[in-house]
């Protein structure tokens, strides 16, 4: 019991660092996607803020494997990430914030939280090197209203 109250508490803590607005750092990557409009559920919500989240694919990650690093720096006032999707012709991988997090704890491919919501990425084996997808986030707010953001991205 006292394992799943620290697990609530730690979900809780990231969910609030990942839904917060911009931080005021600037990102060094070499190769920074751009954001892209969410996809919206419902009209009213079309006068929210866009949703920043930066992608980071330098190739001088420290660590091994096949990784690139996400960040979510602004995200509409509500709402909450939800879900983690990486789609392509060849791959279709979903992840909860839940099981991001526990993969941050544990490793292994796909999103990955850990580090209180320090650090987050992405795994993949070297099978899935070039392949090109799209990166796609889910937020939803208490009314389970969803807000998409999508990137199309090539793995390195």
């Amino acid at each position: 019991m006292k394992n799943h109250t620290i697990q609530v508490l730690i979900i809780a803590a990231v969910s609030i660092l990942l839904s917060a607005c911009g931080n005021g750092t600037e990102s060094v990557s070499s190769e920074v996607t751009t954001p892209e409009q969410p996809s919206i559920k419902k009209k009213q919500d079309a006068q929210q803020e866009p949703i920043l989240i930066i992608i980071d694919q330098r190739d001088d990650f420290p660590g091994s494997g096949n990784q690139f690093s996400f960040g979510i720096e602004k995200v509409p006032e509500g709402y909450t990430l939800a879900e983690m999707k990486w789609e392509s012709d060849h791959n279709r991988i979903v992840d909860t914030l839940e099981e991001a997090m526990e993969r941050g704890d544990k490793g292994g491919d796909g999103f990955s939280i850990g580090g209180s919501g320090n650090f987050s990425y992405f795994f993949y084996p070297d099978k899935m090197k070039g392949e090109q997808g799209q990166v796609i986030f889910l937020f939803r707010n208490d009314e389970k209203d969803e807000l998409i953001w999508k990137k199309t991205i090539t793995l390195k």
